[in-house]
């Protein structure tokens, strides 16, 4: 049978009883520190938590299956490829493993810095199972988490894989929804960009089940001229005039598609108007 491996090595972690004996598969198996072990049936297929030597990649993990005994740093040899998920406990199966050296990891279980969750190998974590830094949520493997199982940085949801996201579920980054793939989308299940609306493959979108882009309606038109190219330097100038009660020179702003003296003067008296209220 023919599976995906890593020829490695890869650097690990593993647990032991204090004589450094460890039962994979029930049966006791007595480990040496500097030996390189290997499967007796190199022919049957490796199976997590079923058949091989496994390990955690990350010293906190090796507490998740055992509570006490002695920790050692291992070096792997034709890993088993599996997806790697958020948190501390992400556990490997191998066909050979070398015991490199014994560490030894501070209060709590934690091998981080002043970590007050458990199980931590980041630091300043309030957490459980984190690798990463300054968590307050669980099992998270990037910085700055305050949900669970994020993967990415300052997220406040859970199982966010990108960053600064405020919702779940999120694989791109600066969502406030929920299951996006796309970046910058405040609506839910959007794999476009900058969506308000839901199950949008294209950007931009307020609406619905959006395929291509969303048009740029300008002065309530939609706009022939294509997003990228818009002067966005002559939109944020006149936005500046509209905030303030002076009348101000129209003609500049004339470039603008879509404008004309009368919709510019009407939106300035729109916006006075709506400041007095």
């Amino acid at each position: 049978m023919s599976q995906d491996l890593i020829e490695g090595p890869i650097d690990g972690y593993k647990l032991t009883d204090e004589n450094m004996v460890c039962c994979p598969d029930g049966i006791p198996y007595q480990y040496e520190l500097g030996k390189r072990h290997q499967l007796v049936e190199e022919n049957r297929p490796l199976d997590l938590c079923e058949y091989g030597f496994h390990f955690c990649l990350y010293p906190s993990g090796v507490y998740v299956y055992k509570n006490i005994g002695r920790v050692f740093k291992v070096r792997a040899y034709g890993v088993l490829k599996l997806d790697k998920t958020p948190g501390a406990d992400l556990k490997m199966v191998c066909k050979e493993i070398e015991f490199v050296e014994e560490i030894t990891p501070t209060g709590n279980q934690n091998t981080g810095h002043r970590n007050t969750g458990c199980q931590n190998t980041g630091d300043q974590n309030t957490g459980d199972q984190n690798t990463g830094n300054w968590n307050t949520g669980n099992w998270n493997t990037g910085e700055r988490n305050i949900g669970d199982q994020n993967t990415g940085n300052w997220n406040t949801g859970n199982w966010n894989t990108g960053e600064r996201n405020i919702g779940h579920l999120n694989t791109g980054h600066r969502n406030t929804g929920h299951q996006n793939t796309g970046n910058q989308n405040t609506g839910h299940r959007n794999t476009g960009d900058q969506n308000t609306g839901n199950w949008n493959c294209g950007n931009f979108h307020t609406g619905y089940f959006g395929l291509l882009d969303a048009p740029v309606y300008v002065f309530d038109k939609i706009c022939e001229v294509k997003r990228q190219d818009l002067n966005m330097v002559l939109f944020y100038e006149l936005g500046k005039r509209l905030l303030e009660n002076a009348p101000f020179d129209i003609k500049p702003f004339l470039g603008i598609p879509n404008a004309t003296e009368i919709k510019i003067t009407n939106l300035h008296q729109a916006f006075i108007k709506a400041r007095k209220k």
